[in-house]
Parts: structure tokens; C-alpha cells; sequence
């Protein structure tokens, strides 16, 4: 397919969180942004994990994420958990 260059005004912020999330993922931005719009154009609807309705109703505490991509949480000062493990920790 033949490629155009696209130039983007966008706040710093979401810049740096774009290419930070690009190299942690091994992509490039221009990857990341491909991939982004072919989710668009398709119109799948995002895959939900097979834990979600068990946690429908179930809030973590202020103190955790449960998320299932733990690394895109890496330096957070806030724990990640995937939902198995939250499902764990909560029915100790």
C-alpha cells in the first residue's frame, strides 16, 4: 500500500505518551496510529477478557488499577493487578 506523511499537532503530553507507549510495545508511533485506525475502520468492537463480567459490580480500591496490559502501568506509584489476580487477592 502506497504511504503518505501525516504531520500531527497534538499536546506534548499525548506526543510523549504515544512514543513511550510505542517503544515499551515495540512498535513505532506510525505503527501504533496504523494499528489504532485499522481497529477504527473495522469496527470491532474491543475484545473484552473472559474475567469482566466477574468483576461487573466489584470496584478496587483507590490504591490499585486492575488492568489486563500490567506494563503499561510500569512506574506507576499505583499498583497494577491483572483480573485474576484481583479476583484472588479479594477472595482471600
Amino acid at each position: 500500500m502506497p504511504t503518505a506523511t501525516l504531520t500531527l499537532s497534538l499536546p506534548s503530553e499525548e506526543i510523549e505518551f504515544l512514543q513511550r507507549y510505542a517503544q515499551q510495545h515495540g512498535l513505532t508511533v506510525a505503527e501504533v496510529v496504523a494499528g489504532y485506525l485499522k481497529r477504527l475502520r473495522s469496527g470491532a468492537e474491543p475484545e473484552i477478557h473472559p474475567e469482566v463480567p466477574a468483576l461487573a459490580g466489584l470496584v478496587p480500591p483507590d490504591d490499585q488499577v486492575v488492568t489486563r496490559n500490567v506494563a503499561d502501568f510500569a512506574g506507576s506509584p499505583v499498583p497494577a493487578l491483572t483480573p485474576t489476580e484481583f479476583l484472588k487477592a479479594r477472595s482471600q
